[in-house]
């Protein structure tokens, strides 16, 4: 995550703060402890592609005292941020004997100045410390779904889920949420259902096919999907859908994670229409979930993932020549068996031009960096031989590692050029 500000920072735990006690200033932003210099840091999260970028807009907390080190940190059901202080110089082990200072450790509370006098969740839930969330009717419940807090939110999902099981009635309330594009909850209806196992496959696919604006539910409806790891016909064509379509790139990075948790079956045809979506070449992290979703099936399924190259249209796609072919032939070649030799002969064959083998041909190389290359089974010296026909030389690191004697001899004439050329050149890179 790219940052803004404390170039010390050390941040090693941080809350988003999704309350409404602390100042509109800390809504949905981080407040990180930071133990090595002894302070809180509070920064804005702004969207960055995928993912967050951070911008410090002020030391929450700060002192001279040598002993202050905050080493965990929470949002309490009041609304307070609590940190915990370690309170002792020595915060690592770079000394093994068991002599940290024991009796000083200490907890603070950080809140507002001024608390609100009054709100309309007063009468529901007067005490923000005190209160029985068990004792409460499941109206209730729902009602407090869309309270202003995260931490009351979630201990009210905790509630209604251990009672969701034995209760048609809340279950079909929670249903009408979910079915309902204006209302806030429906995302916390959505996990209700699914951490009591009444969400139905029906519902699930509904979720995807939601048009809402704000994209959480479509997001963590094909989150879930990868959790039970298995789709139905109609939610696989939802998938192959958002996979062309979907506008909201926290989406389509969710799906790349999902396909690399489904079957190849299912998965691989996810991926190919991601793969053909060039804008997301820029993004900081989607190429790689692309990738990552494609090993996985490499190993057990590598002549399927070999055969979506037979799709033309994904030779000119921008991100699977920057990102894909190398890393595709490279995974093949480092494993290093005949048959992963085999389908990387096979990609060889299939590329359109030269310029897509030579990508594939670097990738094999940078496969045997500091190591020898054993004997090549048939099919691959074969393509080798052709593109080295139609560039000549552009082969050799590959030829010397496999200690091919004219290769070798190309290299010490390449080098005495080089050194004739320019006295100064100590070698040959």
């Amino acid at each position: 995550m790219r940052s803004e500000g404390d170039s010390r920072r050390f941040t090693q735990a941080l809350v988003v703060y999704q309350d409404n006690v602390l100042p509109p200033r800390y809504r949905d932003q981080s407040i990180a402890i930071n133990p090595l210099q002894r302070c809180v840091i509070s920064s804005e999260l702004t969207e960055d592609t995928s993912t967050f970028r951070t911008s410090d807009f002020e030391t929450t907390v700060e002192t001279d005292d040598r002993w202050f080190r905050p080493v965990a940190i929470a949002v309490g059901p009041d609304g307070a941020v609590y940190f915990a202080d370690w309170y002792d110089t020595r915060l690592t082990h770079v000394d093994p004997r068991d002599n940290w200072h024991k009796t000083s450790g200490r907890i603070y509370r950080l809140t507002a100045k001024e608390l609100s006098s009054s709100s309309k969740w007063d009468k529901l839930l007067p005490s923000r410390t005190r209160f029985d969330l068990f004792a409460m009717t499941d109206d209730q419940l729902l009602n407090l779904l869309a309270h202003p807090s995260r931490t009351i939110r979630f201990l009210t999902l905790e509630t209604i889920v251990a009672r969701i099981e034995e209760s048609q009635t809340l279950q079909d309330s929670l249903a009408g949420i979910l079915n309902d594009e204006m209302d806030e909850r429906r995302l916390l209806a959505l996990w209700a259902l699914q951490r009591g196992s009444v969400l139905s496959d029906e519902a699930l696919t509904h979720c995807m096919l939601s048009s809402e604006p704000a994209p959480d539910l479509r997001r963590w409806a094909i989150r879930l999907l990868g959790d039970q790891r298995s789709v139905t016909g109609d939610q696989h064509n939802a998938l192959i859908e958002l996979a062309k379509h979907e506008d909201d790139v926290h989406v389509r990075s969710q799906l790349a994670s999902t396909a690399a948790r489904l079957d190849a079956e299912p998965a691989l045809p996810i991926l190919r229409e991601m793969m053909l979506r060039d804008a997301d070449q820029d993004d900081l992290h989607l190429p790689l979930l692309i990738w990552w979703g494609l090993e996985a099936h490499c190993e057990e399924h590598a002549d399927t993932v070999a055969a979506l190259f037979q799709d033309e249209r994904l030779w000119k796609s921008r991100l699977v020549r920057e990102t894909l072919l190398n890393r595709l032939m490279r995974r093949f070649a480092a494993e290093g068996s005949p048959e992963s030799y085999r389908v990387g002969a096979r990609l060889l064959a299939m590329a359109p031009n030269d310029d897509a083998k030579a990508i594939l041909i670097q990738g094999f190389e940078e496969a045997f960096v500091g190591r020898k290359v054993e004997v090549l089974p048939e099919a691959l010296r074969e393509q080798l031989a052709v593109f080295r026909e139609s560039r000549p030389g552009s082969d050799l690191p590959l030829r010397l590692r496999q200690g091919d004697a004219a290769a070798i001899k190309q290299a010490f004439a390449v080098d005495r050029a080089v050194r004739d050329s320019d006295p100064h050149q100590g070698r040959l890179d």
